[in-house]
This record gives C-alpha cells, sequence and structure tokens, in this order.
C-alpha cells in the first residue's frame, strides 16, 4: 500500500475515534449517558466528514484539513459543556451572530475550568498523535523502490478509499435516517428522516443533539434549501386563520377599544421581589389588576422582547428585519396611534435602533437620546438607573444624587405624551439586570436613595422577608440588592402613573408589565441564585422561569372581577400572549395564525399556549417540560398519562408553529401575510 494512504488511514482511523470520544464527553456530561440514540447517524457524519483526508495526495493537507475538523469540535465540546454548565443550555450556530452581546455581559462566574481543562487535554492528545504519526512516517517507514513506483499510483487506490467511506458513511446515514422515520412515524405522520432531523434541529436544539448527535444536529441546523411545497405551507398556514373580533370573541374584546397602551418589559421580572410596602405601585398594579399568577418565560432579554410587541421571533441570526404587518406599531400605526419605543440602554446593543424601526415604532429613545454621559458596566452591574432614565434628577427622591448625575429630563413627558393624540409606548428597563453581587456604585445609590433603609424596617416590621433568608450570606445579600433595583423601578412606575393622573389619561390606559426571564445569575461560583430562591435543584422545573404578567385597566379589571369574583388569572401564560391579548382587548381585528399563541382570553386551558423557549429550544407548561416531544426533563408528580399526552399534542402544535415562524422569517416570506 502506499506509504501515503498508510499515513492518510493512522490519521483517519484517530479521527473517527477522537471524534467519538468528544461526542461520548458531551453526551455524558450534559445528558448522563455516553450514546446518542441513533449512534449509526453519527457515525456516518464522522466517516463523510473525514472522507476528504484521502483526496489530495500532501500531507499537510491532511494535518491541515483534521487540525480544523478537530478544532472546531473541540471548542464546540467546551462552549456546549460551559453553556450548559452555566445555563443548561447548549450551542447553537445562530449563536455566533450573537458573540459581541454575549461577550459584554460574560462574566467569569459562568466558567468552569474543569471543561476548558478537558478540551486543553484532548488538544496536547490531538498535537502529540499527529507529532507521533509524522515521525512514524518519517523515520521508520520510508520510501522504497517499490513505492516510489507506487507513488505514481496514488489517486487511484485514494480515490477507491474516498469512495468506500462515503459509501458506508452513506448506507449508514440511510438505514438510521430510515429508523428515524420509523421511529417518529405517529408524531410527525410519514416525514422522512431527514426532515424530522432538521426541524428538531431548528426547533429543539438539546434533544436532536441528544438524539442524533452533535454532527448531525450542525448539518441539519446551517440547511438553508427551502422547496416550492415549504413556502406554500407557510402561505396556506396564514390563509387558514381565523379572525379574532370578527370570527372569533371573547368576554373582553374590544373592552379597551381606542385606549391608549403602555407595555413595560422588567429586566428580570418576577413576582417575589414586589411587596405592598417597599414597591407600592407595583404592587398596585398587580393587586388591582389582572395578575397572571402562571406565567413563564425563559428566553434572552432581547428575544422576550421581539416577541412582547410582534408575537413572533426569528431564529437568531434569521433576520433583524420585523417590517411585518402583525407587529404592535404596525397594527396600531394605521389606526391613529403614535408608537414609541424606550430602552435605559444603547441604541446599538442587540442593534435596537434598527430592531425598532423595522417593527414600525415612529420614535425610539435610548441611553444616548437621554443621557449619553452615566457609566454604563455590564461586568460589574452599574446600570442607569430606571428612575433616572424616567424623571431625570428633577422629581421626587432622585434630588438626593443631583451631584453625580445629570441633569436631564428624562422620558416621563414622552413615555406619556401631552394631547389627545391616542399612543402605545413600550419600555424595555435595565435596573434589574444581573449581576447581583457587583453593583458596588449601584448600591451607594441604593443606599442614598434610602432602599436599603426601607429593606431593614420592612424586615424589622415583619412586611418583608428575604426569600433567600434560610440560605448563605451572599444569596441574601443579592437579593437585598434585587430588591432595591425593584424599588428604584417602582419609583419610575409611580411617577408614570401620577403623569397619566395628571393628564387624566389612566382610566384611558392599558398597561402592561411583563418579565423577560427568571434571575439566572450564579452566586461567586455557588449554585445559580435561581436554586436558592426556589429552593429547587432540577434546572428544569417550570417553576424556576416563574416571571410576571399584569394587565392593569380599571374598566378591564373590573369587567374581570365581576365575571370572575377576582383578579388572578391562574391558565399558564407567557409573553407570546401579550400581542394577541392587547389586540384582542382594543377590538383590533387580526389573524389569529400571525401569532404563537392565543390571547390569554380566548385560551380555554393551561395547555392552549405551551411556552417554546427559543434559548432552550424546549417546551415546557407548568407541569411538564420537555426536549423533544417523547422524553420529560421534568413532570409533576401529579400528572397522569392523560395530561401528558395532552401536553405532547399542545406541544407538538406549537413546535410546528415555529418551524413555520422560521421559514417565514429565514426566507423573508413576508408577502404571506396580508
Amino acid at each position: 500500500m502506499h506509504i501515503k494512504i498508510k499515513q492518510k488511514l493512522f490519521i483517519y482511523i484517530f479521527m473517527v475515534v477522537l471524534i467519538s470520544v468528544i461526542d461520548l464527553i458531551t453526551s455524558a456530561i450534559i445528558y448522563n449517558h455516553f450514546f446518542v440514540k441513533y449512534p449509526i447517524l453519527e457515525i456516518s457524519m464522522i466517516m463523510l466528514i473525514l472522507s476528504p483526508i484521502f483526496l489530495f495526495k500532501s500531507n499537510k493537507f491532511s494535518y491541515t484539513y483534521s487540525t480544523i475538523v478537530f478544532a472546531v469540535l473541540d471548542i464546540i465540546m467546551a462552549v456546549n459543556l460551559t453553556l450548559n454548565y452555566a445555563s443548561n443550555d447548549v450551542f447553537s450556530i445562530k449563536y455566533i451572530f450573537l458573540f459581541s452581546e454575549a461577550a459584554a455581559v460574560m462574566n467569569s462566574q459562568f466558567v468552569n475550568i474543569a471543561y476548558i481543562l478537558i478540551a486543553i487535554l484532548l488538544a496536547l492528545i490531538f498535537i502529540l498523535y499527529m507529532v507521533f504519526v509524522h515521525r512514524l512516517f518519517k523515520y521508520h517507514f520510508k520510501d522504497n523502490e517499490k513505492d516510489k513506483v507506487k507513488a505514481r499510483k496514488y489517486y487511484p487506490l485514494a480515490i477507491s478509499l474516498t469512495v468506500i467511506f462515503i459509501a458506508f458513511g452513506t448506507v449508514f446515514r440511510v438505514i438510521g435516517l430510515d429508523r428515524v422515520k420509523y421511529d417518529n412515524a405517529s408524531m410527525y405522520n410519514g416525514m422522512s428522516g431527514n426532515k424530522i432531523i432538521e426541524m428538531e434541529a431548528n426547533t429543539l436544539k438539546r434533544g436532536a443533539i441528544q438524539n442524533y448527535g452533535m454532527l448531525n444536529y450542525l448539518n441539519a441546523e446551517i440547511n438553508l434549501f427551502i422547496s416550492d411545497n415549504e413556502k406554500k405551507e407557510v402561505e396556506d398556514y396564514f390563509k387558514s386563520g381565523k379572525i379574532v373580533n370578527e370570527e372569533i370573541t371573547d368576554s373582553f374584546s374590544g373592552i379597551c377599544k381606542d385606549m391608549n397602551v403602555i407595555t413595560i418589559m422588567i429586566e428580570t421580572g418576577v413576582d417575589f421581589a414586589i411587596n405592598e410596602e417597599l414597591t407600592p405601585n407595583l404592587y398596585m398594579l398587580k393587586n388591582d389588576g389582572i395578575d397572571f399568577t402562571n406565567n413563564h418565560s425563559k428566553n434572552k432579554t432581547n428575544i422576550s422582547e421581539i416577541i412582547g410587541i410582534v408575537g413572533s421571533v426569528a431564529k437568531a441570526g434569521t433576520t433583524k428585519d420585523y417590517n411585518v404587518v402583525s407587529t404592535m406599531p404596525n397594527m396600531l400605526n394605521g389606526l391613529g396611534y403614535e408608537s414609541a419605543y424606550f430602552h435605559n440602554n444603547s441604541s446599538s446593543f442587540y442593534d435596537r435602533d434598527k430592531l425598532t424601526a423595522s417593527m414600525g415604532f415612529t420614535k425610539s429613545y435610548f441611553k444616548e437620546d437621554i443621557d449619553s454621559t452615566q457609566e454604563h458596566d455590564f461586568i460589574k452591574g452599574n446600570y442607569p438607573l430606571d428612575s433616572y432614565f424616567m424623571n431625570g434628577i428633577k422629581a421626587g427622591n432622585m434630588n438626593v444624587l443631583s451631584d453625580r448625575m445629570s441633569d436631564i429630563d428624562g422620558i416621563i413627558n414622552k413615555i406619556v405624551p401631552d394631547g389627545d393624540q391616542k399612543f402605545y409606548s413600550f419600555w424595555t428597563t435595565m435596573s434589574t439586570h444581573g449581576p447581583y453581587n457587583t453593583s458596588k456604585r449601584n448600591m451607594k445609590y441604593y443606599e442614598d436613595l434610602g432602599y436599603v433603609e426601607k429593606i431593614k424596617s420592612a424586615e424589622a416590621k415583619g412586611t418583608w422577608k428575604n426569600i433567600c433568608s434560610d440560605d448563605d450570606i451572599e444569596y441574601q445579600n443579592q437579593i437585598i440588592n434585587f430588591q432595591c433595583e425593584m424599588m428604584d423601578l417602582d419609583l419610575a412606575v409611580g411617577s408614570m402613573l401620577e403623569r397619566l393622573e395628571e393628564t387624566n389619561k389612566l382610566d384611558n390606559t392599558l398597561i402592561v408589565l411583563y418579565g423577560d426571564h427568571e434571575p439566572y445569575y450564579m452566586c461567586n461560583g455557588m449554585k445559580p441564585i435561581k436554586f436558592a430562591i426556589y429552593n429547587d435543584t432540577n434546572p428544569f422545573n417550570p417553576k424556576l422561569f416563574s416571571t410576571t404578567l399584569i394587565m392593569h385597566n380599571k374598566k378591564l379589571n373590573e369587567k374581570y372581577e365581576e365575571l370572575y369574583g377576582n383578579t388572578s388569572y391562574d391558565k399558564f401564560s407567557s409573553p407570546y400572549n401579550i400581542v394577541p391579548t392587547i389586540l384582542d382587548l382594543l377590538g383590533v381585528k387580526y389573524n389569529q395564525k400571525y401569532y404563537v399563541a392565543k390571547s390569554a382570553f380566548l385560551a380555554e386551558d393551561s395547555l392552549d399556549n405551551v411556552f417554546y423557549s427559543h434559548e432552550f429550544e424546549a417546551l415546557f407548561s407548568d407541569k411538564a417540560y420537555s426536549f423533544d416531544l417523547t422524553n420529560y426533563a421534568y413532570k409533576d408528580e401529579a400528572v397522569d398519562d392523560n395530561y401528558l399526552g395532552a401536553f405532547t399534542t399542545s406541544a407538538y402544535l406549537t413546535s410546528y408553529k415555529i418551524k413555520i415562524f422560521n421559514r417565514f422569517y429565514e426566507n423573508k416570506l413576508y408577502d404571506y401575510m396580508k
């Protein structure tokens, strides 16, 4: 056999083993088992990816190609292990498009050194083996006369080996795909194995990696081809939608007709920090308004924000263009509303300036538009205060900080504008962003503003209790910091309510508040703070993702209490419900299928609105959590097979909707919404 063929075989076999080891390590640490569900598919992908090693006689190509393949997979393994450690997440190609934003908020507490060392160890093994092979063939397998004659015959044998490996890889793949199709026939209604993997890779990544392996997942995720039939499927889906406030109505349809709308997305908005004494304005809105007590969310801030404005969201990296008719601004602009967006952060973060313009907001205000001088430090947790952004330093006890802050007007007269013009204002807050154990500057602000003293007083009176009082002091201190941040938000909301009253617009305004995600930060390398808050260590228990959702309007509140005897909404809900519910309440006609979820008031039960997490690419209700529609990372002890069957059916329908919207945005099929 040609000496270079032998050398490449040494490299090929080693790479097959090494990539398999990467798969085994990933599966063992993340999924607690060594093998994927369909190992033959992963083996086939390894064989196919490594086949080009033989196509070029030069060993430099073999070494270079092997190094690139190994480096990519070794890095992805390290990223997977780190993401799983930090937030029970796994890698997706879409995260490449979020690298700059992720780097800005990255914190050393999210890094596990052991996983970095594993990646380094594998890299050393790779390097040592390549050096060994190079030396072995350089000094012990020298060319003889016969080999020199055979050298002219390298390519016939090399091409033959390449064809053989590709053939075996293809056969293994066909067998594996046929098995996938057979196993999922009832769920996916005869869909091909390849399309099943494609759908799951683009909607259920953790389950897809667990079932099919990392290489099959990556291969399916980057498949950008769309057929005419798949386009027609999107078109037919939207055409089949019924019109809310025409074909479909409920007891609350149109109750807020022609009213103003203010939506506030609270960064890390959670109910435990809403307190009658410490956050009286938030408490009033929650107590008097419709309190969605079973609301959940698990997405990055920008994703939850888009969902709360659009009702759906593109897969990250697909598009930053949301010029679709279904956005809240676009739906309301044509009805005589003026729409404005507000955020304490920079306009360039997540490209919000471009995003908000594409969504249809007629005006947008960012940190640089209100005050460009304040320090803004993600790592240290020092953010512009919500009360400062709302009021400037001219109102209330913000005067205490007049020597450290600029003399600005704030957004108060913009979020509630003068005149009779109907308006839709959307504000994404900032103060309650983590981490909660490093913001020394802001904690000094909170002390000077009297927040810390008020917390101590309330605790002494028994009107407030540290939710982590049984945990380490580090957790307790973070809760105090977080509570201070919510108190600062409360001051801002209070000023907004006063402005609404002064302008006689309070009763004619629908106020919506919701949280983007749970408190997910870790505590100095210890367990994530949410585990301490909820006294649970199962990272997939839905209660960990409980977030705030409140809808407040006097007329709405009274009607709801008249019908139900209280103002608590206990069905499962999420940010997906916000846009269709607001439009329903305003009496605006809309196609129900333009949104992932129903109006909350059209939901018959909690399983009508199963939540899809774009961050985890998983589905959950308040009682079950699944990555792949067949297995459960969590299920409540009280649920039976009937519930799980109903959950699976609802989860599949939600997953199908996500597939449709992914295809819609990825291919910019905006004309299909008419």
